[in-house]
C-alpha cells in the first residue's frame, strides 16, 4: 500500500466509526426517553463549576454545555467508573482547553466500552479533537475491552499528555471494515496533526486483534456477535471471510503526520514482555498469532516507517515529528547525576539548543534537572503551520484557528511560558 493511503487511515477509520453507530442503531429511544434526557442533561449542565459535578460521564456532559477557549478543567475522580460509548472532546467555535484527569486519594480506573447491544453498536474511549489537549494525570487508568478503535484517539490539532502515575491497559482494537485494509492503535492512536507527549505513565496489555468478516456479514447483531468476540465461528458457523485488515501499534500508533515526544513512561512490548506486553496479532491465513514488525510497543507510520516490538523504557526518549525521529535520550535531557557542577555552572549541559527548563530538586540539593526545550517551540511552530492550514481549509473555523496560533505564538516569543507551566524556572546557560 503507498504511504497516501497508509498516512490517511484515521479519516477513514472515524468515518467509519460514526458510519458503524449510525448503521446499527435500529431503533432509538421514544419520545418520552429523549425528553426525560434532556432535562437531565439541562440540570447537570446548570451546575455552577465542573467540581460540583460527581462522576466522570456527568462531569464531561458539563464540559460540553460550559466549556470556554482557554479553559483549564480538573477532573477529579474519587471512585472507579464505567463509561460507555466514545467520548468526543470537542468543542464547536472553542479552542485552547486543557482538560486534567486524576485519581483522588488512590488510583481510580476508568472502564471504556463500546456500545453492543445487538442493535447499536459505538466505539468506546476518547477521541481528542482540534484544540483539545486531554491530560491523563496522577492515579488515573483507563482500562478499555473489546472494541473499535484505539482508547485514546487523538485527532488533528488535539494533544495527549499522560503524566506519572497514569494508565492505558487492557483494550483490544477489534474493529475492522471493508473500506479498511489497516487497523491501527490499540492504546493510542496519533492521526496526521495529532500530538501525544508522554512524560510519564505506562501504557501495557493492549491488543490490536482486527475481526474477520465479510461485507455482507456487516449487518445488526451478526456484527455485534462478531465484534463481541464471536471471531470465527460466531452463532457456531464458521464464516467465509474476505476481508483481512493488517494490524499495526499495538501500544501506540502514530501517523506520519503527527508528533509524539516521549520523555519518560513505558510502553510494553510483546517481543520481551509476552505476559504484560502490548502486541499486534496477525490474522492471516487464518491463523492469529503475534506478528512481527508491526510495533507491538510502537509503529511509526511514513515513507520510512519505524518499528519497536520490544519494551520502551523511561531511559528511551525521542522526538517523532512529521515522518523525522530522533532519539533524545542521550542529548537533550540531562538529569541531576549527571550535571557537574562548578562555580553554580553545569560543565555538562545540552549543547546546540538555546533555551532550557530548570527544576530545584530536593533530593539533590547540589544538582538541577536540566531541559532543553526547543523541541517543544519546534513543535509548537510545526502545530502554527498545521493550523494555518487547517483555516484555510476549513474557513468557518479560522478564528478558533486563530486564536490557538497566537497562544503558540506567545510560548515562541516568552519560553519561560513554557518552564513555568510545569512549574520550573526559565534559564539559558541552565545554571
Amino acid at each position: 500500500m503507498d504511504s497516501n493511503k497508509k498516512d490517511s487511515f484515521f479519516s477513514a477509520m472515524l468515518v467509519s466509526l460514526l458510519a458503524f453507530c449510525l448503521c446499527f442503531t435500529s431503533c432509538g429511544p421514544s419520545a418520552a426517553e429523549i425528553a426525560r434526557r434532556e432535562r437531565e442533561i439541562a440540570a447537570i449542565r446548570s451546575i455552577p463549576s465542573v467540581q460540583e459535578v460527581k462522576g466522570l460521564g456527568d462531569k464531561l456532559i458539563w464540559l460540553y454545555g460550559n466549556a470556554q477557549s482557554g479553559g483549564n478543567y480538573i477532573l477529579e475522580i474519587d471512585a472507579d467508573e464505567k463509561v460507555i460509548g466514545g467520548k468526543g472532546l470537542s468543542y464547536e467555535n472553542k479552542s485552547n482547553i486543557t482538560i486534567t484527569i486524576k485519581g483522588i486519594g488512590a488510583n481510580r480506573t476508568i472502564h471504556l466500552s463500546s456500545i453492543l447491544d445487538g442493535s447499536t453498536v459505538s466505539p468506546g474511549g476518547f477521541i481528542v479533537g482540534s484544540g483539545v489537549t486531554l491530560i491523563l494525570d496522577d492515579n488515573i487508568t483507563l482500562k478499555g475491552g473489546a472494541n473499535f478503535s484505539a482508547l485514546v484517539l487523538v485527532g488533528n490539532g488535539g494533544t495527549l499528555v499522560m503524566n506519572d502515575g497514569s494508565t492505558i491497559t487492557g483494550n483490544t482494537n477489534i474493529f475492522n471494515n471493508p473500506g479498511l485494509s489497516k487497523v491501527s492503535g490499540a492504546g493510542v492512536g496519533v492521526s496526521d496533526g495529532g500530538t501525544f507527549i508522554m512524560k510519564g505513565g505506562t501504557i501495557s496489555g493492549n491488543t490490536l486483534h482486527p475481526e474477520r468478516f465479510t461485507p455482507s456479514q456487516v449487518t445488526g447483531a451478526t456484527f455485534a456477535c462478531i465484534a463481541a468476540g464471536g471471531g470465527l465461528k460466531c452463532n457456531g458457523v464458521r464464516k467465509a471471510y474476505e476481508v483481512v485488515a493488517v494490524g499495526f501499534g499495538g501500544g501506540v500508533y502514530v501517523s506520519a503526520g503527527a508528533t509524539f515526544t516521549k520523555t519518560g513512561g513505558t510502553i510494553t512490548g510483546y517481543a520481551d514482555d509476552p505476559e504484560n506486553g502490548n502486541v499486534v496479532i496477525d490474522i492471516k491465513d487464518d491463523k492469529d498469532k503475534p506478528s512481527s514488525n508491526h510495533g507491538h510497543a510502537i509503529y511509526f507510520d511514513g515513507r520510512e516507517p519505524k518499528s519497536i516490538d520490544t519494551t520502551v523504557g523511561p531511559e528511551y526518549n525521542f522526538n517523532f515529528s512529521k515522518g523525522t525521529f530522533k532519539e533524545t535520550s542521550e542529548s537533550d535531557v540531562k538529569d541531576s547525576a549527571e550535571i557537574q557542577k562548578s562555580g553554580g555552572n553545569s560543565s555538562a549541559a545540552p549543547t546546540g539548543s538555546s533555551y532550557y527548563c530548570r527544576i530545584d530538586n530536593a533530593a539533590y540539593p547540589n544538582g538541577y534537572y536540566c531541559q532543553d526545550i526547543s523541541p517543544t517551540i519546534k513543535a509548537y511552530q510545526q502545530q502554527i503551520q498545521a493550523y494555518q492550514q487547517a483555516a484555510q481549509q476549513y474557513p468557518q473555523n479560522a478564528q478558533a484557528y486563530q486564536q490557538a496560533i497566537q497562544t503558540l505564538q506567545q510560548y515562541i516569543t516568552n519560553p519561560s511560558l513554557i518552564c513555568s507551566k510545569s512549574g520550573s524556572t526559565f534559564t539559558q546557560s541552565c545554571p
